[in-house]
């Protein structure tokens, strides 16, 4: 599945409920008040997945000398939910992975950052993805 068309779809007592866009995921579930809904909203509300557990597999071409996982951090406006990755999914050349930080606030609004090339795999420098 490709992240292009999203709807949420939350459970209840009374049974499944459709939520058609963001801010209806905001209605029903702000405010952010942890560091795991943070994640939450930051995933949710984006097409970017928190990195865990990377072990630097060898034969990459890395961009930049660390790649750290993915955290949360408190601000004075919410929270900052540090290097989530983002995949290149089409184009020609190698599918970049890029780490990206989303400023979650308390009300549930997201803010994605800048994209910084992380890594990306040199057997699929060939690779054209329509």
């Amino acid at each position: 599945m490709l992240p292009i068309y999203t709807r949420y779809l939350a459970l209840s007592e009374s049974g499944p409920v459709l939520l058609k866009s963001a801010s209806a995921f905001r209605e029903r579930y702000a405010p952010v008040d942890s560091p795991a809904e943070a994640i939450t909203f930051a995933t949710a509300l984006t097409s970017l997945t928190p990195l865990s557990s990377f072990d630097a597999p060898r034969g990459l071409r890395y961009f930049l000398p660390v790649i750290e996982e993915t955290e949360v951090v408190a601000t004075s406006s919410g929270y900052l939910v540090k290097n989530l990755l983002k995949r290149k999914f089409f184009g020609c050349g190698p599918p970049t992975n890029s780490l990206v930080d989303v400023a979650v606030s308390r009300d549930g609004s997201v803010q994605v950052g800048n994209e910084r090339k992380a890594f990306e795999d040199p057997k699929e420098d060939a690779i054209c993805v329509d």
